[in-house]
């Protein structure tokens, strides 16, 4: 009997223990592990998906892992096992809350995806795309980056953004599969050869960034880098027209 009751006690403090430390890691997440400010406009986007789906994930894992450990201390005993009844309403209810979760998940995931793509027919092969959208021309080969901005006749190997200006990328690959990634900016993309993909994001701080391949591409795979420099709408524009002033210099040398 005191076995008994010793196991009640355990399962009902497994039981308590369990919701204050669900209610307590959702509050957390939820609350302090929040963060002001980030570089672009998609990493804030998927830092708070990160967070929403912790958030949730975390309590429902605690939850249903304290309920498992209840179940095995409350029913566990050394007699013949009981009939069990069966409980519709209980097979129901945790089917739907899971399905419920998985439905969520999906729900805010696909919302995050559709914010950050672009298709090609919105930029089409224009030099300019939408108003006031900065288009770029990225192109990957082994093992290296060319960044090419159509509006302002400049080919760059390195990826200049303007801040507070939505920026596309269009990418494609001479050769192989590469995958195009600005860890800084929340920017990640696979990059496939004979077609174009795209990425869009705002950038929000000024700053050098790492863009790196991320999808392996060969033996020159860990040195297929590039830098990417955030500057404000001035500093961009005066980028471009020097860049634009050289690009024509060379064009006459080699012209003779």
């Amino acid at each position: 009997m005191r076995g008994a009751l010793d196991a009640d006690r355990l399962a009902r403090t497994i039981a308590v223990a369990t919701v204050v430390a669900a209610g307590l890691s959702g509050l957390v997440l939820a609350v302090v592990a929040t963060r002001g400010a980030y570089d672009s406009t998609t990493e804030a986007l998927r830092r708070s998906l990160h967070r929403t789906l912790l958030a949730v994930g975390l309590p429902a894992a605690i939850l249903f892992e304290g309920a498992l450990a209840y179940a095995v201390v409350r029913f566990t005993g050394d007699g013949p096992a009981a009939p069990v009844t069966e409980r519709r309403w209980l097979e129901v209810g945790w089917t739907v809350a899971v399905g419920a979760l998985f439905v969520l998940v999906g729900v805010l995931s696909y919302q995050a995806m559709l914010q950050t793509a672009a298709v090609g027919p919105a930029v089409g092969e224009g030099a300019a795309g939408d108003d006031g959208v900065v288009v770029v021309h990225a192109t990957a080969a082994q093992w290296d980056w060319t960044f090419r901005y159509p509006a302002a006749n400049v080919t760059s190997d390195r990826l200049v953004l303007p801040t507070n200006r939505t920026v596309t990328v269009r990418l494609t690959s001479r050769d192989v599969v590469h995958s195009f990634s600005v860890p800084g900016l929340g920017l990640k993309q696979d990059v496939f050869p004979g077609q174009y993909t795209y990425v869009r994001t705002t950038p929000t701080s000024t700053g050098e960034y790492r863009v790196q391949c991320t999808e392996f591409c060969g033996v020159g795979h860990s040195q297929m880098t590039a830098t990417a420099e955030v500057r404000s709408p001035d500093g961009f524009e005066n980028w471009t027209r020097r860049a634009r002033a050289s690009e024509t210099v060379r064009g006459r040398s080699s012209n003779g």
